[in-house]
């Protein structure tokens, strides 16, 4: 979360700013945006349906179109990739849910991914 711009975003860049990371695009809305908040100007309609407003995000690779992480089995990943597909390895908790559960940590050096 930038909060010089106030737009939560997933650029993987470190350039020594006092950027707050968040494990995920979800989280970083829940945690810095509240729709049922008057005190910003802003209604339920100017949000999205991952609480995220549409002009509060800059979503560089898909997060919030596939925020459904699962487990995939033949490369043993975590991936939001709809093709990856597993009813029973599914996490709607997002990539954290699944490093945690798979790789018991959500640092992504221990935790095997493919973001979308």
């Amino acid at each position: 979360f930038n909060p010089y711009t106030q737009i939560c975003n997933n650029v993987m860049e470190d350039n020594g700013n006092d950027d707050e990371v968040y494990g995920s695009m979800e989280q970083c809305c829940e945690d810095n945006f509240d729709p049922s908040s008057s005190g910003d100007g802003m209604s339920s309609s100017d949000f999205g349906p991952s609480g995220c407003p549409y002009d509060g995000v800059y979503d560089m690779c898909c997060e919030m179109d596939y925020e459904t992480w699962y487990y995939d089995n033949d490369y043993n990943r975590c991936t939001n990739d709809p093709g990856a597909k597993s009813w029973n390895n599914s996490y709607d908790n997002g990539r954290d849910g699944c490093c945690k559960d798979r790789f018991d940590s959500t640092n992504p050096e221990k935790c095997e991914e493919y973001n979308i």
